[in-house]
């Protein structure tokens, strides 16, 4: 049905009310409006005279809209052409910036600010152009400029964010997200940046909160790695409470506090390795810390904690056991043994343990995919024909011996002078086994 036939019949409607009221109404009704003599009319024609200076006044506000919104309309139509017109030119502005011509790219990213100031992308731009040309305190004006025009923007906040934490002022950093999140309390970029600030600033209780509300919009991996690291916040916090460092002496709080804490968080290994720390800078049995140290590696088969071990009983003058309890926890691991089984056959071959090293290391399988793994078995092999004497030793591997003197899993244990050079234990006397290297 046509616009037209709705009104009509509307109409005609509107028609036969007013009849119908002209019958039931015939007296006239007296109407006040303010003036000396009050109107008397028909109450139908009252009502029909009401009815239509009301559609006249909703007519006259429909037109006022209408012509706003063709305004607006207008607007936006002539920004976006600006923002075509401008955008192409900020598109040169970044071909000459990436040729190096930082001057003539600066001005015209001038020429677009001037233009526009509310253009968010030629600021950034233009930030990113005189940080290049004059420095972060340079780029940091520009960003302070682009503020003042464009109240506080998210991402020239978070740009100026980056460039203080890259010069390592994290409280510019700091402050420039703590704004942003006033803001936007949820803002997840903002978060993962302003918790590594709080970090760097020692602000451990700020990172904690600011961790809870991020793992609030985690899921999947993201979310247990999320936790993880709230956790590992929280053992932060518990050394920051007691003021403790390895090997400082801990107090009997420091020790209740962190015991509960690796029961409570028992798939975290730093807690259960900063718990044996403890007990070891305490003084407590070496047996005990150890058994710490290996459910650290249990819960992580990181090798680090494998080195704990070694050193733990290195200091306690019987690394045999260290030894025993590697080799253990080694042959329950669940993932590749490859690191690990490097890091053993390197603590054997600087306790002296020559032919047993070379044993292992003969042994030991690299995955196809990780050719860091190999060069890494390269080098422990280089240094153990080195060791053996053998005559083309130092031409073959001078290549690997070149990269690193200290790189395998195991060498921070021992001083690099010691290395390879007094055995802790005693080889034994049968002959030195040959060597074969990939």
């Amino acid at each position: 049905m046509s616009r037209r036939i709705v009104i009509f019949f509307f109409i005609v409607a509107l028609l036969l009310a007013a009849s119908f009221l002209f019958y039931l109404n015939p007296d006239q009704v007296i109407l006040n409006y303010g003036g000396k003599a009050p109107i008397k009319a028909p109450m139908a024609m009252v009502l029909i005279s009401a009815f239509l200076f009301g559609g006249f006044i909703v007519g006259l506000v429909a037109v006022f809209l209408g012509i706003k919104h063709q305004l607006e309309l207008w607007r936006l139509e002539r920004k976006r052409k600006q923002e075509q017109a401008l955008g192409k030119l900020l598109t040169a502005v970044r071909e000459q910036h990436a040729l190096g011509n930082h001057l003539q790219a600066a001005q015209m990213a001038e020429k677009i600010v001037a233009q526009d100031p509310e253009f968010e992308a030629a600021w950034l731009e233009l930030s990113s152009i005189v940080k290049t040309m004059s420095g972060d305190t340079e780029a940091l004006r520009i960003l302070e400029r682009a503020r003042l025009k464009l109240r506080s923007s998210v991402p020239i906040l978070l740009r100026a964010a980056e460039i203080y934490e890259q010069a390592g002022n994290y409280i510019g950093a700091y402050d420039n997200l703590r704004i942003v999140l006033e803001r936007f309390p949820t803002n997840r970029g903002a978060l993962m940046r302003i918790i590594h600030a709080a970090e760097a600033l020692r602000k451990i209780p700020e990172a904690i909160n600011f961790q809870k509300t991020l793992i609030k919009q985690l899921s999947g991996i993201d979310y247990v790695n999320g936790l993880r690291h709230l956790n590992q916040l929280e053992l932060l916090a518990i050394k920051a409470k007691h003021n403790w460092q390895f090997p400082d002496q801990p107090s009997a709080g420091l020790i209740e506090d962190l015991k509960a804490f690796s029961q409570r968080v028992r798939d975290l290994d730093l807690a259960w390795a900063e718990y044996g720390l403890a007990e070891e800078a305490r003084g407590s049995d070496p047996n005990q810390i150890s058994k710490l140290y290996a459910k650290a590696f249990h819960h992580s088969e990181n090798i680090k904690h494998l080195a704990a071990i070694v050193r733990l009983w290195l200091k306690a003058h019987d690394p045999s056991k260290g030894i025993n309890a590697v080799k253990t926890l080694i042959a329950g691991m669940r993932n590749t043994k490859t690191e690990a089984q490097i890091f053993l056959a390197n603590v054997l071959a600087n306790f002296g343990m020559t032919d047993e090293a070379v044993k292992m290391a003969e042994e030991i399988i690299v995955p196809a995919n990780d050719p860091s793994q190999e060069q890494t078995l390269g080098l422990l092999k280089a240094r153990l024909a080195l060791k053996l004497g053998s005559t083309d030793a130092t031409t073959r591997f001078s290549e690997y011996l070149k990269l690193n003197p200290a790189s395998i899993p195991g060498d921070e244990i021992f001083s690099r002078e010691k290395a390879f050079t007094t055995p802790l234990i005693q080889a034994t006397d049968a002959p030195a086994p040959s060597l074969s290297v990939s």
